[in-house]
């Protein structure tokens, strides 16, 4: 800066001496014969315009020539087309504005920057372009480069073109490591890449790594093996310091989209029968305990019956007549089941064999009641005691 301190002492000398010559050739103005009238004030008159000649030019440089750095940026700046030696940090900043002879080259940003590359046919983008091609087809990917501006002079200077060469080493980097795998295992494999595996894996590694074991054998390896990189030794020679690169997206082909679809639809229709085959066994779990609740209902049932039957041919009954109750019983029982319009008439006579059977049927009725009877009895003269 100690070149612009002296354009500026300069200017302000040059500025003086211009001033005093107009202060000098006014006074001799007023000063001629025909204008005696303004001897006294004449004097004052030229002192005043010279001044306000003075401040006029002097205010104008200083308003064009003031500039004001922000925080986190840091400005290149040329005086007679050679750099100053040192990248201006954020402050305030007075600059001779005239001639060319002071060049505010750029101003770059120290901060995390970011480059989003779009590998892919159908996308026109200013970084990147055309699909990338895997071991088994082409496919488009978008990438995002992080990097910082490590040093001002180099990134300026350097190369013509910072961003535009930056694109093109990242481009070239995809490229050669998504050579390395098919584009099921790259999309596979996404969420391990990192920038530094990626270029450790491009430069030191002659095939593809495709477990997440041998990723992480291949981090620590990265560690020691990613500053001697050429993408890295390029890159820090042009003055930036790489960050991260972040895989976004893979783009799916056609064939490999169907292909999917496929297995997806498998694996859904898979669940869906394990669904299925669980409830049927629910299923055949329920009848099989209904089943068997049935069955031994049907036990108790024919067990109270025997011993109905046994009380009635103690008592006396022939087994004959006992049967053919049971028969008419279960005639009965299906003429109520069918809910039929038509009247039954049941003729009452001594030697009937309806007569006989309904009146068994009433002293089964009975032994019934008297059972339930003595029960209730017992149940009371236990309450009793």
């Amino acid at each position: 800066m100690k070149k612009n301190f002296w354009i500026w002492i300069a200017f302000l000398t040059l500025l003086s001496l211009l001033s005093a010559l107009l202060f000098k050739s006014f006074n001799a103005l007023l000063s001629l014969p025909a204008a005696n009238a303004w001897k006294v004030a004449g004097p004052r008159i030229a002192f005043g315009i010279s001044v306000a000649f003075f401040a006029g030019i002097l205010i104008k440089a200083i308003y064009d020539g003031w500039v004001i750095i922000r925080q986190q940026w840091e400005l290149i700046v040329e005086i007679g087309g050679k750099y100053i030696g040192r990248p201006l940090s954020s402050g305030i900043h007075l600059f001779f504005p005239w001639f060319g002879l002071v060049n505010l080259r750029c101003a770059t940003y120290k901060g995390t920057q970011m480059m989003e590359l779009c590998l892919d046919d159908k996308i026109d983008s200013d970084y990147g372009g055309g699909n990338i091609q895997f071991k088994d087809c082409s496919s488009g990917i978008k990438a995002y480069f992080y990097f910082k501006i490590a040093d001002s002079n180099l990134s300026t200077y350097a190369t013509e073109d910072l961003f535009e060469a930056m694109s093109k080493k990242v481009d070239g980097l995809l490229r050669s490591f998504f050579g390395l795998y098919s584009l099921e295992e790259a999309i596979r494999m996404r969420n391990l890449f990192s920038l530094e595996t990626v270029a450790a894996l491009t430069n030191f590694c002659s095939d593809n790594v495709s477990t997440e074991e041998e990723w992480k054998n291949l981090k620590t390896v990265a560690q020691d093996e990613w500053q001697a990189s050429e993408f890295f030794v390029t890159l820090t020679s042009w003055g930036i310091e790489p960050v991260n690169l972040v895989i976004s997206n893979i783009e799916l082909t056609p064939e490999l989209e169907k292909t999917r679809q496929v297995i997806l639809t498998a694996e859904k229709a898979k669940d869906v029968a394990k669904i299925r085959q669980g409830q049927a066994e629910i299923d055949k779990g329920t009848t099989v305990i209904e089943a068997t609740a049935d069955k031994e209902a049907a036990i108790l049932r024919g067990e109270g019956r025997a011993a109905q039957i046994k009380q009635v041919t103690d008592a006396g009954i022939p087994l004959a007549q006992l049967v053919e109750f049971e028969v008419n019983t279960k005639k009965w029982d299906a003429i109520k089941e069918s809910k039929s319009t038509d009247k039954v008439i049941l003729l009452e006579s001594s030697d009937s064999t309806v007569s006989q059977s309904a009146k068994l049927g009433a002293g089964l009725n009975l032994l019934n009641d008297k059972k339930s009877g003595k029960d209730e009895d017992n149940r009371k003269k236990d309450s009793a005691d």
